[in-house]
């Protein structure tokens, strides 16, 4: 137990924010952009594997793209996620 420290950690005062969190007014589209360019990333470095493999196989990182882009556009459909604590 000596090198633990000598003050109580459950006594410091606690930080907390000034007040509430102010969410900047383009914040859904900045999301929504950073969405699809992960998407693209994803899709991109799918297909460079698909073509160093050979090309061959079949056209297997349209699966990977199109599934994730459903995804994405289930949400952009549904309103985008939930502020509510629940999704």
């Amino acid at each position: 137990m000596t090198d633990l420290p000598g003050t109580d950690l459950s006594r410091l005062p606690q930080r907390r924010a000034p007040g509430p969190v102010q969410v900047p007014a383009g914040g859904a589209v900045l999301a929504r952009r950073a969405a699809w360019r992960f998407w693209l990333a994803v899709s991109v470095v799918a297909f460079v594997i698909w073509l160093l493999g050979g090309a061959a196989g079949g056209l297997w990182f349209l699966w990977a793209a199109v599934a994730l882009a459903l995804l994405m556009l289930r949400r952009w459909i549904a309103g985008g996620p939930r502020h509510d604590g629940r999704g």
